[in-house]
């Protein structure tokens, strides 16, 4: 309410002075209102556009690339690079097109007018956006400009300065103000939208470059837009996803080893360890990219396989020690450390535990086909291209495991025994007992 109050007293003092007249064409220079009585509108933002040839944007991986460029050149010049928060995990496409007269008489008058529509999966939703904007170079011309729209729907403003790069030379910019109107092709009600006559009635801004209400406009050189976004995600998103993952599989494998004395614990720590080791390494190399769309799905197979063997270590080193529980207290009581009692079932558990992760390196392609390489096959890729990025995570996956198991190893075998290195994994009552009479049974 104070702002009215403030622009009514202004638009006032504007009249005393002879600035408040209200010409019918939208194109007052003087005035402080639009006809509608409405204050002027300011400058809402800057917005720098850099226009690019598309020779090599030819797909997603080419436009994430620019966006690494442009990210790093910001960061060696102490530019800021803020990161879209509502990052979709994959491009949405828009289909614009531009109309006008023949003569292009819009153009000509730096006026703009445009049909956007979204598209999901081929479709067309929602409804068509329809865009009227006034560019100029002098900010005061484009200010005065009346783009108000006459339509009973709603409608939004928005008045803007661009930064474009100059069209005869290399270096330096321009600014272009641009003030428009947006509004769903829903609200525009008139059956022929595509007459003069009623581009008039709704923008009357037109109504200086009308010449007869029968011409009509056309669509731009024949020729449609398509749009690409590519929003650009935070990356402690991917992170995040990540540890939650590493959190769970720590959770799932702890469960398996009931028994053992910080199971939990210990699983976190070797699976992230493990896992995360080899994903942080393979990232910096630039082996995997940091999008979500490619670091959740990878880094999700090597914790899956690194939780796999570390349960296969958890289970087989219990059993182990359970069923040598004799020899380990024979050995503590003849003085032998409690790491060196429990080393050969360590390096058994860790043996077993890899197996599977081998045989899986060994069979590449000879026994079996991953589904990632089979995919990539199906899509029409490589089959050189696929075998190597196959091999490269298959290797990867190995490398997860070995760590895992190994650091899982490390930590558990001091679980077994008590800080006076007294043997405290045993076998439980029950499982003696069903040992005794499966035995006597046979």
């Amino acid at each position: 309410m104070g702002k009215d109050k403030k622009e009514k007293k202004r638009a006032t003092k504007d009249k005393e002075k002879g600035k408040g007249r209200k010409p019918t064409d939208g194109t007052q220079t003087d005035a402080a209102t639009y006809a509608d009585g409405n204050p002027l509108n300011r400058v809402q933002y800057l917005e720098a556009k850099l226009i690019l040839k598309p020779d090599r944007f030819t797909s997603v991986e080419s436009f994430r690339d620019f966006g690494k460029i442009v990210k790093r050149t910001a960061k060696n010049l102490g530019v800021g690079f803020v990161e879209d928060r509502e990052a979709g995990l994959r491009p949405q496409i828009r289909e614009i097109i531009f109309g006008d007269t023949p003569d292009f008489r819009l153009y000509n008058n730096a006026f703009i007018l445009r049909r956007r529509i979204s598209y999901v999966d081929g479709f067309p939703v929602g409804d068509p956006e329809i865009v009227f904007k006034f560019r100029h170079p002098d900010e005061q011309k484009a200010m005065v400009m009346d783009v108000q729209p006459k339509i009973a729907g709603k409608y939004r403003i928005k008045f803007k300065a661009e930064a474009l790069p100059l069209k005869d030379q290399v270096g330096g910019y321009r600014i272009l103000y641009s003030h428009n109107c947006q509004f769903g092709l829903s609200q525009m009600h008139e059956a022929d939208r595509t007459s003069m006559a009623t581009l008039v009635k709704v923008f009357p801004a037109l109504a200086a470059i009308k010449k007869s209400d029968d011409e009509k406009i056309t669509l731009v050189n024949e020729g449609i837009v398509e749009e690409v976004l590519l929003l650009r995600g935070p990356a402690w998103t991917g992170i995040l996803l990540l540890a939650a993952m590493i959190f769970a599989a720590a959770q799932m494998s702890s469960g398996r080893s009931k028994g053992l004395p910080k199971s939990f614990q210990v699983s976190l720590y070797a699976i992230g360890a493990g896992a995360g080791s080899v994903i942080a390494l393979m990232t910096w190399a630039g082996v995997v990219d940091t999008r979500i769309t490619s670091l959740v799905p990878i880094g999700s197979m090597l914790i899956a396989n690194a939780m796999n063997t570390n349960s296969l270590v958890l289970n087989r080193f219990r059993s182990e020690v359970e069923s040598h529980a004799g020899l380990i207290e024979t050995g503590l009581a003849l003085g032998a450390d409690s790491k060196q009692t429990v080393a050969p079932y360590v390096q058994v558990s860790v043996q077993a535990s890899l197996i599977p992760a081998i045989d899986s390196l060994r069979s590449l392609g000879i026994v079996w086909i991953p589904g990632l390489m089979a995919g990539m096959l199906l899509s029409g890729a490589s089959p050189i291209y696929a075998a190597i990025y196959q091999f490269v995570t298959i290797s990867m996956i190995f490398s997860a495991s070995g760590l895992t198991a190994l650091i899982c190893s490390l930590l558990i075998r001091g679980s077994a025994f008590s800080p006076a290195e007294q043997l405290t994994l045993r076998r439980r009552p029950a499982q003696a007992a069903g040992a005794t009479s499966g035995l006597r049974s046979k």
